[in-house]
């Protein structure tokens, strides 16, 4: 499946997510992320995920938002 690199329609296709509780966003997010990445999400794994995700502490947060939107881009193949 094609995925559109394009702002507004990926504003208007994330509409359908607004009924994931707020509290879970985030870690479906992230399961997502792992699945897609070939992670695995079992204990173990996510103890390997956090420890590899550590040396990203380091960056402010305007930074973090940055380099999330620019791998996500990566993912998608958007260039």
């Amino acid at each position: 499946m094609a995925i559109s690199c394009d702002p507004a329609t990926i504003v208007a296709q994330a509409k359908c997510f607004n009924c994931v509780p707020p509290q879970m966003r985030k870690p479906v997010e992230l399961y997502l992320l792992a699945t897609i990445g070939g992670l695995a999400t079992d204990k173990a794994g996510v103890a390997a995920i956090v420890k590899a995700a550590a040396c990203f502490q380091c960056i402010t947060p305007e930074e973090k938002f940055m380099v999330e939107a620019y791998l996500l881009a990566q993912l998608a193949g958007c260039s």
